[in-house]
């Protein structure tokens, strides 16, 4: 459950998952609302099987594991015929049981298309990573609550306004 990333500082941190409690900015549409543009990308990469096989020279013979969508109730089941497999040679992997572990990651990652939302605001160089952004735009039908996932913005100079930051968000999970 531990990540590496880097805190706003630029400092690289190691730990468990940020979970700010709180609605760190609310973007909602309307007259206030800083947001100058917005971009919407949605995956199309969907696999419904993922076989994962160990490439480390150390094991011999080869091992493999595999992860599939076996909910009969689910519209990527297995079981309706089209199957789309994702194969990984990896020599990060030396046992059975951590093939499966890394082919279950990854068919978690790829079984539902993932939202990606980008928005321009200005500078808000406060913004953590995961921190809880609640999202309304009626006219490109966007709304709910999405995570910060990365920023980008110029360094401030003196005797001139802040720029706009971009700020990359993902669906949140809660």
């Amino acid at each position: 459950g531990w990540v590496v990333r880097t805190d706003r500082e630029g400092a690289i941190v190691c730990g468990p998952q940020p979970d700010p409690a709180g609605i760190a900015r609310s973007l909602q549409e309307g007259e206030s609302c800083p947001v100058s543009e917005l971009r919407r990308r949605i995956s199309d990469t969907l696999y419904n099987r993922v076989i994962v096989r160990s490439s480390s020279h150390e094991v011999d013979p080869p091992v493999c594991g595999t992860a599939q969508d076996d909910d009969p109730g689910s519209a990527t089941w297995i079981g309706n015929g089209m199957i789309r497999e994702l194969p990984i040679d990896s020599d990060a992997v030396t046992t059975a049981e951590a093939c499966v572990n890394m082919a279950r990651m990854h068919l978690a990652k790829y079984i539902r298309p993932t939202e990606e939302v980008a928005v321009t605001i200005p500078a808000d160089p406060v913004l953590n990573y995961r921190d809880r952004i609640m999202l309304g735009r009626a006219k490109s039908g966007i709304g709910g609550e999405y995570r910060v996932s990365k920023w980008a913005f110029d360094l401030p100079v003196n005797g001139r306004a802040p720029g706009l930051m971009t700020v990359t968000m993902m669906r949140s999970a809660v």
